[in-house]
């Protein structure tokens, strides 16, 4: 086995570890995370270290250097101030430095972004920018996925309340993931890229096993996301299934005769079908409940008429305003991981401080806000310049995508979790943000070879 092959095996086991173990999200189980990226970014060193030092990426990486200030420049004790009789955080030991509020909170956002910094190193340098191994590597990673979504319409069917069959649990849960928005959008990223690969059996000459497959892989994934009973789930796959059903009518439509698109109508309505037939009887009612459940909005919460905030469906935007705050008053380094849920008491009234208490008052369910209030603005701004890095061949040459359904469907795949971020936190399981920065960095080789294709 040569140091390659050694790479793409410790990559695929980054990958499918979190997303088989609680989502990524239990720090007892996350030790292998950054093990695992450090013996990859180890074979990255021995694989390509000439190409290594040329990419900008790896120079992105002193980022990490503001996580390991934080970590090392904390913690911040909550102490009693006499003089104001409030309690109050500490400053940090060295007060203008990034810092965080709790130590074991800045060590988690080690064991989040090291490994998303190795596998975007990985994707670019093991060679993975041939067309067939990036298809088998991604078709690997579908077929783990596959199996979770299996095991997800399995434990929905007998209704079990075992999470991964050994963990006890009260709330819902979806196969390893805890928290059901989560499940939902880490199903929908392989949903769309299951509709990428099948497309691209179907619409060209691929074996026949090959094409049942990818239809199978794809009915799977929708499963996954439809028993997450997630709202913006179950939205954003529908929103693929018409985006699918649009791509194949318009797919070179100019090269085509009547008689084929016809054929593809015909397929699409077939494969529509078996998908309903196959998953109304078992979700149909569930998904019709949660479409059209109601949240109590926030007058009725019972809140001070001191509090002013925009009255939306519930409790959120309150955690929302909290991380606002907290990005104002630390508006360059942010606070550090997880401080929102540690200065929370500081911006909410007395008579508020029990909302802190309630079930997911840890997150502001806006990814977005909640990187700028625990990394501020420069940590934004390098997160942004590694994407912008890594998509470039892709903002290149846009134009010459439409015609390779994989590319397509995993843009859109990225998009749609992207989007889901501003309302939820899919960004806050490794699983998904592991998976996201893979499909970005391969989505992004493939369409520059499309086009060497194509020219």
């Amino acid at each position: 086995m040569t140091l390659r092959h050694t790479g793409l095996m410790l990559l695929f086991f980054l990958i499918v570890y979190p997303m088989w173990v609680t989502g990524g999200t239990q720090t007892a189980w996350q030790l292998p995370l950054p093990l695992l990226a450090a013996l990859l970014l180890g074979t990255i060193v021995l694989v390509s270290h000439r190409r290594l030092w040329r990419d900008p990426i790896t120079f992105l990486g002193g980022a990490f250097l503001l996580l390991l200030i934080q970590w090392w420049n904390s913690p911040r004790p909550q102490v009693f101030d006499s003089l104001i009789q409030a309690w109050v955080f500490a400053p940090p030991p060295v007060p203008f430095l990034p810092s965080a509020v709790s130590r074991p909170d800045a060590a988690e956002m080690l064991r989040w972004f090291f490994p998303v910094w190795t596998i975007a190193l990985a994707a670019r340098h093991l060679d993975l920018r041939e067309t067939l191994t990036t298809r088998r590597f991604l078709n690997a990673i579908l077929i783990a996925a596959a199996l979770l979504a299996f095991g997800s319409i399995i434990q929905f069917a007998i209704a079990t309340q075992w999470n991964c069959g050994t963990i006890p649990s009260k709330s819902y849960f979806v196969t390893s993931f805890g928290y059901g928005n989560q499940a939902g959008s880490f199903f929908v990223l392989c949903f769309s890229i299951a509709i990428g690969f099948m497309l691209s059996t179907l619409l060209h000459r691929q074996p026949v096993r090959a094409k049942v497959w990818s239809v199978l892989c794809s009915l799977l994934m929708l499963g996954g996301g439809l028993i997450s009973l997630s709202r913006s789930a179950i939205i954003l796959s529908l929103i693929v299934l018409a985006f699918t059903a649009l791509y194949v009518l318009t797919f070179r439509i100019g090269q085509t005769s009547r008689a084929t698109r016809f054929n593809r109508l015909m397929a699409t309505l077939a494969i529509a079908t078996a998908a309903f037939l196959a998953i109304y009887p078992l979700v149909g009612d569930s998904v019709v409940d949660e479409l059209s459940r109601r949240y109590p909005e926030t007058a009725e919460l019972c809140l001070p008429a001191n509090w002013t905030h925009s009255a939306l469906e519930n409790i959120r935007p309150i955690y929302r305003e909290i991380a606002v705050k907290v990005l104002r008053d630390n508006f360059w380094f942010g606070a550090g991981g997880w401080a929102v849920r540690h200065l929370g008491i500081i911006y909410l009234p007395l008579k508020q401080h029990s909302l802190l208490q309630t079930e997911g008052a840890a997150n502001t369910h806006n990814d977005t806000l909640q990187f700028l209030s625990e990394f501020g603005v420069l940590g934004m701004a390098l997160l942004w310049t590694g994407i912008g890095v890594i998509a470039t061949p892709l903002i290149r040459h846009w134009r010459t995508l439409w015609n390779s359904p994989r590319t397509v469907f995993n843009i859109l795949g990225l998009l749609a979790i992207t989007i889901h971020s501003n309302f939820d936190i899919p960004f806050r399981s490794p699983a998904i943000l592991f998976l996201w920065t893979l499909v970005l960095c391969l989505t992004a080789q493939e369409g520059a070879a499309v086009f060497k294709r194509q020219a």
